[in-house]
């Protein structure tokens, strides 16, 4: 019994560092990027939060509109951007600004202090299939395009 014992503690002592090497190349693979959402995958989605709010079949589009916007440096909501006076002075006279003050002067959408993700997914499920681009980050893109530019007096 003890012979039987020590044989399979060997074999499990040999496996140990062939199992860590194993692990260790999987942890240390780079990871990619997943493919983009499709935008009608995306439209889909949205037209069910929509049409239900509280349901499950629509978290899909507000998680993905939460981080897009989350994600992308040129968003602000239009209440946080300083006045026209006050950025010309900062760019002029100002000293090294942070980012975060940067980004808001750079803006290139600039979304209502009211706007919702409600309000976005129906601008998405607006958009008709023959405009409907391939991707959900071209997607959103043209809606904020078409919607939520900052206007000149803005930026």
């Amino acid at each position: 019994m003890t012979k039987q014992r020590s044989r399979t503690r060997r074999s499990i002592q040999r496996l140990i560092p062939a199992v860590a090497l194993a692990l260790l190349a999987v942890c240390n693979s780079p990871v990619y990027a997943l493919e983009d959402v499709e935008g009608s995958s995306l439209q889909d989605s949205c037209a069910s939060l929509v049409s239900d709010p509280e349901g499950s079949a629509g978290i899909s589009c507000a998680s993905y509109l939460q981080g897009y916007l989350a994600a992308t440096e040129g968003v602000i909501l239009s209440g946080k951007r300083p006045s026209a006076f006050l950025v010309r002075a900062l760019k002029t006279r100002g000293s090294r600004l942070s980012e975060a003050s940067e980004r808001e002067l750079v803006g290139s959408y600039c979304l209502p202090q009211e706007a919702s993700i409600l309000d976005l997914a129906g601008k998405i499920i607006q958009v008709s299939d023959v405009q409907l681009p391939a991707t959900a980050s071209e997607l959103v893109s043209q809606i904020l395009e078409q919607h939520y530019l900052c206007a000149e007096s803005e930026s």
